[in-house]
Order: C-alpha cells, then sequence, then structure tokens
C-alpha cells in the first residue's frame, strides 16, 4: 500500500508498541522514496550526533521506555538523569515551561541523552521516541559532527507522517497523562518519573 494511501485516514493503535510498529513501516516506505531520488539516509549504527541535541517526547513515551527498563539499568540512570537536568537548568537556555531551543546551541553543552550508551549506541532503541524515528538526515556526515557545518544539514520531512504521529500520541496518552504537559523535555520527563529531586546553584528544580 502506498504511503498517501496508509495516511488517509487515522487509524488509532491500542499501544505505544503498536503504534511504533506501524510508524516503521511508514518510514521505511518513505526511506526508500527517498532513496530513489538519490538522497539516501545518512543515518546509521554508531552515528550518534543527533543524540545531543535536544529531543522533546510524549509523557506516554517517557513512562514506555522507563517501564520497560531493567531495574538494574534504571539505578545506573538516575546520576544521569539528575546530571543533565542540572546542566539544564544551569545552562540559561531554556525554561522547564518551554519546548524551545536551538539544536546548535544545546549541542554545545556536549549533553548526551542519558539512555546512549558508551560505544555510542541506543540503549532503547526499539523503543525509542518518536521524535528519534523522524530525525533523518540525508546530507554528509560531516554536517552531523562538525558543530560549524550542523546548520547547513539537510533531513528528510514528511509532515504528513509528523502530523498523524502527534495526534496518535494524544489518543495513546488519553486516560494515562492526567495532569501536567502531554510533550516535554526528555529528560525531565524522566526526571519526573523517577521523583528525582536536583538541588543546582539556582535553587530546587523538582
Amino acid at each position: 500500500m502506498a504511503m498517501s494511501e496508509t495516511l488517509k485516514a487515522p487509524v488509532w493503535h491500542a499501544s505505544v508498541p503498536d503504534f511504533y510498529a506501524w510508524l516503521d513501516r511508514i518510514l521505511e516506505l518513505a526511506k526508500a522514496k527517498t532513496a530513489s531520488k538519490g538522497r539516501p539516509l545518512t543515518c546509521q549504527a554508531h552515528c550518534s550526533s543527533c543524540c545531543s541535541e535536544p529531543l522533546t517526547v510524549s509523557r506516554v513515551e517517557a513512562r514506555h521506555i522507563w517501564d520497560r527498563l531493567p531495574e538494574e539499568t534504571r539505578q545506573t540512570l538516575v546520576p544521569r538523569i539528575q546530571a543533565w537536568m542540572v546542566a539544564m537548568e544551569t545552562s540559561g537556555l531554556v525554561t522547564f515551561q518551554s519546548n524551545n531551543l536551538d539544536a546548535v546551541q544545546y549541542r554545545r553543552l556536549n549533553l548526551v541523552c542519558p539512555l546512549l550508551s558508551a560505544d555510542g549506541l541506543c540503549s532503547v532503541y526499539a523503543d525509542r521516541p518518536t521524535s528519534c524515528r523522524l530525525h533523518m538526515a540525508v546530507g554528509p556526515r560531516a554536517c552531523c559532527d562538525d558543530m560549524d557545518k550542523r546548520p547547513r544539514q539537510q533531513f528528510m520531512m514528511v509532515p504528513e507522517i509528523t502530523r498523524y504521529a502527534a495526534l496518535c500520541m494524544v489518543h495513546l496518552s488519553e486516560g494515562v497523562v492526567e495532569t501536567g504537559h502531554l510533550v516535554g523535555w526528555f529528560g525531565i520527563f524522566l526526571g519526573l518519573i523517577t521523583d528525582v529531586e536536583v538541588v543546582s546553584t539556582r535553587g530546587t528544580i523538582r
């Protein structure tokens, strides 16, 4: 089935894994179409430059990821989450009530995703958030790695998929997210889930 036909009518998914399975199938069609036009994806294993960029997720996705992690892994993540929250709060680049942040400015903080492993692989790749799945570079690898070239990187953009994914996340959040923002910074949501309280030079973050 063509991608345009698949996206015509919303099909609500029963769970986050069901939605991810659908999204991956749709993205494979989009990637094949882009490659046929001479613009294959630059992304590959151990290419983790984007894991140092700001990431917003739905609260239901953050909870899904955390719930599937082994207890031992959760314990090792708590200090990383604390460090991320302190660095974000003290950077002055963003308030925790806003989702606006320049990717290049954030990259200069040298903050990596708490879930990135030491060998440069995503430790939750099968359960990675929608934002990660939709972040696909088609420009030169150098534009991912080189901070001066990063503003010139090009990405595969499919607005229909992005809009549909947002609607699905809202649907999946119904009855699950009772209060607070549906979408926000990944690190902050992990902090909320783990009940982390971080004290920085500006006081208690949460």
